[in-house]
């Protein structure tokens, strides 16, 4: 066996995605039985000091109606950024609040029937692809970001 294990995290719910930046550790999960085709998704921040693992801070992670979390990740400067199948793409803010960076129904107007899919956020610049609404970027070769 390769490797030594530092931590276990054990989760009581339904995991859905998690995500890591220096020492924190996001960790999305079902908070509750899904309503009306709504998630619920609760997202927790863990931090990592040491030989410790304790919980920054607990908040709701919103999507838009019937929409389902399509991407989480940290930014290039640890900002925490998430994608709805809708298209929304929020960042949190302060640790406690969640802003709007980009609505992609507004995007479609202009770019025809082309959804754009998110790859990484850098410098508040959001970087990736526009393709058909029913495909998926592929991993390799890697995707012309826009």
């Amino acid at each position: 066996m390769n490797g030594v294990c530092l931590h276990a995290l054990c989760i009581e719910k339904p995991l859905v995605s998690l995500s890591a930046y220096e020492h924190h550790l996001a960790c999305v999960t079902l908070d509750s039985t899904p309503l009306f085709k709504c998630q619920n998704l609760k997202l927790t921040v863990y931090s990592l000091s040491g030989h410790t693992l304790d919980t920054c801070h607990t908040l709701a992670l919103p999507l838009s109606v019937g929409a389902f979390l399509k991407h989480l990740h940290y930014s290039s400067e640890g900002m925490l950024v998430s994608q709805d199948t809708h298209g929304l793409i929020r960042a949190l803010v302060a640790h406690n609040y969640w802003t709007l960076l980009h609505d992609n129904d507004h995007r479609i107007q202009h770019k025809g029937t082309k959804q754009f899919y998110l790859m990484a956020v850098n410098d508040y610049q959001l970087l990736g692809t526009f393709l058909p609404p029913d495909e998926e970027p592929a991993v390799m070769p890697k995707p012309v970001l826009t």
